[in-house]
């Protein structure tokens, strides 16, 4: 597909530069626990219901955790993994591990033993936190060929007796100790941690299948949350739920942002129960990918086609008119006041029951990881469902654009950050430049040379600006797979 940018002259969208350097993601943390004084700064689901854990006790175990480390001997700059599903601990574990002046290294819970080994190699991991029982025994299958491994702890409470082993209870008492002995640790090892230091590795898939260590940060990082923050209007009383990977720069930004403008964040179980979960937590944002939209979409065409034939014609007469009044609206027209009255009449009748089954306070979701098509966007749009969509990269940290509750266009992936410039190439590659733009690869530097050029990052994506700013992605230049679940799938692997 085309590009509609001058063949011969770049097309820019100039915006303002602005410096979000000067905080790490520890100082956004710190504002946060002491501005937000909340019983439930972090909700999961325990013995069958939600249990809450204050923003206090969020604090304090994160203090814990830095203590603990500094007390295994991990010093500014070491590289700790951490290969666990969504829970407290990994948020917990995350900002210790940053306080400590380490590096996260995080890693995919569902990957195999094998490329668990590459990353641990690669990176050259100190210390590694695992979750279960499970991945416990992915990593000792390959302990022996990481030699840079020393500790391993295990977040669930399991008998360890190994040298070298450790339970995440064991870690927090010895942080907690150390913390008697030394109440001013854990703020002057913070103190130590500088905007422009190192926060992170992130693996990412490259088009050559050779899994690549995107550099972020901490400095990266802010500036994303911090410009993302003008863009959505994220109130104290939020409840977010999150289902999505935190490995993924996505799903971590996000939760940055969700904790430093005071929201709630809610864990669900896992991305199956994520439609239970909404009823049980009631969320008013999730953020999501296009797949999450397609299930709901299969569940409502089921839901139509086992219906009573009367049912069934009222169900269709509401998709029409959804169909017709976000297909106006997206068009920037006004529906006329019969549309409008139509419209309120398919939203009592049969759009409030699916909105109830969301938790019936929902603001909008957040879709990003993976194309979204516009004529889902507009279907759940016309049903009073608002998906936000937005585009970025693993090494952009990673939003470039997104849409907002109070400017959107559904089909674009909204207007770029305003801490980040858009180019669009001669051949229609979007470049950004800003204070988001990753260090580079880690250990891969030919590969860094080639992703910048003059300080422009080369998405390798497509597409272009309309004539009021919103960014529209057409192509792709790359041969990666994006599925729908946002996973980049090398085909060279298929292959």
């Amino acid at each position: 597909m085309g590009s509609t940018a001058n063949p011969v002259q770049p097309r820019r969208m100039e915006v303002r530069r602005v410096n979000m350097t000067s905080l790490s993601i520890l100082d956004l943390f710190h504002t946060a626990v002491t501005r937000f004084e909340k019983p439930d700064a972090l909700m999961f689901k325990k013995n069958g219901y939600y249990q809450k854990l204050s923003s206090r006790e969020f604090h304090r175990r994160v203090q814990e955790t830095t203590a603990g480390l500094a007390g295994l001997g991990i010093e500014k700059g070491d590289k700790i993994a951490l290969l666990s599903e969504n829970r407290p601990e990994w948020a917990i574990t995350d900002l210790g591990i940053l306080a400590a002046g380490a590096v996260n290294v995080p890693i995919y819970s569902t990957l195999p033993a094998n490329q668990i080994e590459y990353i641990l190699q690669h990176a050259g991991v100190r210390l590694i936190f695992v979750s279960s029982v499970l991945q416990l025994e992915k990593v000792r299958q390959i302990q022996h060929t990481v030699p840079s491994l020393e500790y391993l702890v295990v977040f669930d409470d399991l008998e360890l007796s190994t040298p070298g082993f450790l339970s995440f209870a064991q870690l927090l008492e010895s942080g907690m100790k150390a913390l008697e002995q030394t109440p001013a640790l854990y703020e002057h090892l913070r103190g130590q941690v500088c905007p422009e230091d190192l926060a992170s590795i992130i693996y990412t898939s490259g088009t050559t299948g050779i899994p690549k260590g995107v550099m972020l940060s901490h400095g990266n990082i802010t500036a994303n949350v911090l410009s993302s923050k003008k863009v959505f209007e994220i109130r104290p009383e939020d409840v977010v739920l999150t289902f999505l990977p935190l490995c993924h720069i996505f799903e971590r930004m996000a939760d940055y942002l969700m904790i430093y403008s005071g929201a709630t964040i809610a864990y669900a179980e896992s991305s199956d129960t994520v439609p239970q979960n909404m009823l049980e937590v009631r969320p008013t944002i999730v953020p999501a990918v296009p797949r999450l939209f397609e299930k709901m979409y299969i569940r409502l065409m089921e839901s139509l086609a086992t219906s009573s034939p009367a049912k069934r014609r009222l169900m269709l007469w509401a998709f029409g008119v959804g169909k017709e009044f976000a297909r106006r609206r997206s068009s920037g027209q006004a529906p006329g006041w019969s549309l409008q009255l139509h419209h309120f009449l398919a939203s009592h009748l049969v759009f409030s029951k699916l909105q109830q089954k969301l938790g019936g306070r929902l603001r909008f979701f957040i879709s990003g990881g993976a194309p979204l098509g516009r004529d889902l966007a507009e279907f759940f749009y016309g049903l009073g469902v608002l998906i936000l969509e937005g585009y970025g990269l693993t090494e952009t940290s990673p939003v470039i654009a997104v849409n907002c509750e109070r400017d959107f266009r559904l089909g674009s992936v909204g207007k770029p950050l305003d801490s980040v410039k858009v180019q669009i190439a001669a051949d229609g590659e979007i470049l950004v430049k800003g204070p988001s733009i990753m260090l580079g690869y880690y250990r891969m530097e030919r590969e860094t040379l080639e992703a910048m050029e003059d300080g422009w990052f080369h998405t390798e994506d497509v597409g272009h600006l309309d004539g009021t700013g919103f960014l529209y992605i057409t192509d792709r230049k790359k041969d990666v797979i994006v599925t729908a679940s946002g996973k980049n799938v090398a085909p060279q692997k298929i292959e």
